[in-house]
């Protein structure tokens, strides 16, 4: 038995070794691991002393001895709770280390019985392995649920190894003397030995599992800043559409693909009528208001295929792809009269200004760019909220137009 108790002391100050490096290395990481070091220091000071009964006086071999490996149960328990955020009653178990002290005392120096001295060790050390157990089974943590199942799985054998030990000491335990404790008694030391190091097996994957998980959680929160960053770099803060920016690499993008597959490309763009009077006279913030509401009505009534942005200040522009002449004025005129009809809530009725152009041959960005905004601006000149189509040099679009729709008066 002694040389058992020996290898159960060098195993506890191997593996206090093993988890001090793995503290130091996480300190400040996560909480409990120091605990966990000192449960298994405490554990292989106190079976070294009571290997030096007879070398040192019987309070030191029976008592303290006794009262340092309980601690260390203790303080393993106190290591996992903290380990999974639980929060525990110290208190009672300050209580219940007491209460074995005094036992230990009474049945250790008073009335010396090893017996009782046993079954009292091991009834301990399963309610506390029991308790430990109970607290990882509980615990709301499902991505480390399987690393802790591990864990209490072997705190529950450990618990039913030492309540057959007490039940052996009970019932079969005949003429028990210090260190001559037969062989059943000696297997089951061997045996708690061994689960004690698996139990260390699974503290140090559940370290490694929560330092594999806090990665990826720092990873997914470095994706979601640089998303957010992406985010902020393409939209307008304020509607939430496309900045100029953005809107802008979309427009060259689909007029690439028009050129290369010789497909329709239309534009419009379109600017708040009297804007500043708005700004003026009713402020700013309701400004605001008033244009995040018309991007709000601009992206519900288009198309899901066309593209939206803010251009600059009051201005807006639509990518329409795959749309001819007559399809874009449609449209601009839908945004046109969605805009007329809604209530702002301000004295005076909000409207915008359209101008559109379709893609010519031998077009660049520029170029159809700037007949939209020449178009845009007659139908300022010729009133406001008005949409002045696309035209070229061929044919008079405008006039079939009006044999359609009510339009402006606008000749071009």
């Amino acid at each position: 038995m002694r040389t058992i108790l020996l290898s159960h002391s060098i195993s506890d100050t191997v593996i206090t070794l093993v988890l001090y490096f793995v503290w130091k290395q996480n300190r400040g990481r996560f909480e409990g691991i120091s605990d966990w070091v000192m449960c298994f220091a405490l554990q292989s000071v106190g079976i070294t002393m009571i290997l030096m009964r007879n070398l040192i006086p019987d309070f030191l071999s029976i008592v303290v001895a006794n009262v340092l490996l309980i601690a260390g149960s203790v303080k393993f328990y106190f290591g996992t709770a903290l380990f999974i955020d639980r929060k525990i009653n110290k208190n009672f178990y300050f209580g219940l280390l007491g209460i074995f002290t005094l036992i230990y005392l009474y049945f250790g120096l008073i009335e010396p019985k090893l017996t009782v001295r046993a079954v009292v060790f091991s009834l301990f050390v399963a309610f506390i392995n029991i308790d430990a157990a109970r607290i990882l089974y509980k615990s709301d943590d499902k991505k480390m649920a399987n690393n802790y199942r591990f864990t209490w799985a072997l705190l529950l054998l450990i618990s039913l190894l030492y309540l057959l030990m007490a039940g052996y000491y009970i019932i079969g335990a005949t003429g028990v003397k210090f260190l001559k404790v037969g062989f059943v008694i000696s297997l089951m030391t061997i045996i708690s030995q061994m689960l004690l190091i698996c139990i260390t097996f699974s503290i140090l994957v559940m370290i490694n599992s929560r330092l594999v998980l806090g990665l990826e959680e720092e990873s997914q929160k470095r994706d979601k800043i640089l998303e957010d960053y992406k985010y902020l770099a393409t939209v307008d803060g304020l509607t939430k559409l496309w900045n100029r920016k953005t809107i802008e690499g979309r427009l060259r993008e689909e007029f690439d693909r028009s050129q290369r597959y010789r497909c329709k490309m239309s534009v419009i763009l379109l600017d708040v009528d009297h804007f500043k009077k708005v700004n003026d006279n009713f402020g700013h913030p309701t400004g605001d208001l008033v244009l995040e509401k018309i991007s709000e009505i601009l992206k519900n009534t288009l198309r899901k295929t066309d593209f939206i942005g803010r251009w600059g200040g009051e201005e807006f522009i639509v990518v329409c792809i795959e749309t001819e002449q007559r399809a874009v004025w449609k449209v601009a005129e839908k945004l046109r009269r969605e805009i007329e009809h809604y209530n702002f809530g301000l004295e005076s009725q909000v409207t915008i200004s359209l101008g559109t152009a379709t893609l010519d041959r031998g077009e660049s960005v520029e170029d159809i760019l700037k007949r939209a905004d020449d178009n845009m601006y007659r139908a300022k000149k010729a009133g406001r909220n008005k949409t002045v189509p696309s035209l070229n040099s061929k044919e008079k679009f405008y006039e079939k137009l009006e044999n359609d729709f009510e339009i402006c008066d606008l000749k071009v």
